[in-house]
């Protein structure tokens, strides 16, 4: 267990820490229909966290007591905290297929098992969040939107090839994956990068909280650590917040693609894909090495 913290969770110290508003501003009340909307919209069958409670209870209890899941989800969106209690993750680790060696950390995957209440906070969360994304998010970036599918950026790529063919011209394209993208997501540059993309001051706050304080605890549904350690890096992967709020972190690097000779740069939360279009091939293979090199400099 140990050796997989230290690969998946290293500790990176205490990072600068963002200096929080009291402002409102942009805030109102949490109404029984918008909690019951977001309910309706989670799957039934998401794995529980460390509480082993089930998603299933909460449409009934809702119907039983409305008053309850609105007022906790007001209260946390008001006063920009998510209690502490609702940060613990349980990480499990599950195997990679068809992997030749499982005694080192790269032959594993995490997937972080949030409770069920943090889950219904979030997703509420992110309904509100999802209205500010044209101030932020890129038109090439894919995911966490309505016709923003990994289907629909394949299509995008697919038909530059298909018209770039019908002109004469190659097309070459170099695929990025950004490697532990979750776990190295800086709090205070999030911060900065909503607030300036004019979200809501209470939005910022409160995305200050979820992403802050959290700890884990590692199982592999035999073995479990005995308690859960602090993190103060990252967003969880497994969230349904997670992949909004890296693309918001990503997108300074989605606005730039129209450079060094680049036709298309289209990113699906970690993925990105970069799309060069000329009379030879050897020429889009110079340009795509300049643009991958520039893109892996931008990253870091």
């Amino acid at each position: 267990m140990q050796v997989l913290r230290q690969a998946f969770f290293p500790d990176h110290g205490l990072p600068p820490q963002h200096s929080l508003s009291e402002s409102l501003a942009g805030f109102h009340t949490v109404m029984q229909e918008e909690v019951l909307k977001t309910l309706k919209a989670i799957p039934p069958n998401s794995a529980p966290g460390d509480d082993t409670l089930p998603p299933s209870v909460w449409i009934p209890l809702h119907g039983i007591r409305s008053d309850i899941l609105t007022n906790m989800t007001d209260w946390s969106l008001c006063s920009c905290t998510l209690p502490t209690i609702l940060t613990r993750v349980l990480a499990m680790v599950i195997p990679k297929p068809e992997k030749p060696d499982y005694s080192v950390p790269k032959a594993y995957r995490m997937r972080s098992l949030l409770l069920t209440l943090s889950q219904r906070i979030e997703h509420l969360a992110l309904a509100r969040m999802t209205g500010f994304a044209p101030n932020c998010l890129a038109p090439l970036q894919f995911a966490c939107q309505k016709g923003y599918s990994r289907l629909d950026a394949m299509h995008l790529i697919l038909e530059k090839v298909y018209k770039a063919s019908n002109d004469k011209l190659y097309s070459l394209a170099l695929f990025l994956d950004v490697q532990g993208a979750f776990d190295k997501v800086l709090h205070q540059r999030l911060a900065e990068i909503m607030t300036n993309n004019n979200f809501p001051l209470y939005l910022v706050n409160w995305v200050q909280s979820y992403v802050s304080d959290r700890s884990v605890r590692i199982t592999d549904g035999v073995a479990s650590e005995p308690s859960f350690t602090a993190i103060q890096v990252g967003i969880p992967k497994g969230s349904p917040l997670s992949p909004f709020l890296f693309k918001v972190y990503g997108s300074p690097l989605c606005h730039k693609h129209q450079r060094l000779g680049i036709e298309l740069r289209v990113s699906y939360v970690d993925d990105y894909s970069l799309l060069a279009m000329s009379v030879s091939w050897q020429r889009n293979a110079t340009i795509l090495i300049a643009a991958g090199n520039q893109l892996q400099l931008e990253a870091n």
